[in-house]
């Protein structure tokens, strides 16, 4: 599917949005013993402050919905969703 830039740039401003709300929702959880089931998930939802990481992660995302990420200049190992390999 492709979206018009329109419709980028108002994906892209709700990701701007996002990251200015300073914290990340989720939800976690445990298995759980209940009316006799066993390894029920119950899950409720929390929240987090927003790490650098997070924050570099949404903007580029962002700027990737908006075609400013030149993907043929990226490393082989994010172009195939591998890891850089650690120096040693």
């Amino acid at each position: 599917m492709s979206y018009t830039k329109k419709e980028r740039a108002k994906i892209a401003a709700q990701i701007l949005d996002y990251m200015n709300a300073d914290s990340v929702e989720y939800f976690t959880g445990c298995s759980v013993n209940a009316n006799g089931k066993r390894n029920q998930l119950q899950a409720w939802p929390a929240s987090r402050r927003m790490t650098t990481h997070d924050l570099q992660r949404l903007e580029l995302v962002a700027r990737d919905v908006l075609g400013l990420v030149n993907h043929d200049e990226l490393p082989s190992s994010i172009k195939q969703g591998g890891t850089t390999p650690r120096a040693t």
